[in-house]
């Protein structure tokens, strides 16, 4: 396995692949139909940083 393509997790240091942490988000987004909220709250944190609509 090339550890430059592993991260390791908190609990028992074992490796897993870079794109599990996005795969899981993108599930648990779909799960509970999650995308609008997270695009408010996106649109509301570039809009504090000064972005124009």
């Amino acid at each position: 396995m090339d550890n430059n393509n592993v991260v390791f997790d908190r609990d028992g240091g074992s490796p897993m692949w870079l794109a599990y942490p996005n795969e899981k988000l993108a599930a648990l987004i779909k799960k509970h139909n999650l995308i609008h909220g997270i695009l408010h709250t996106y649109a509301s944190l570039l809009f504090e940083t000064g972005a124009s609509i």
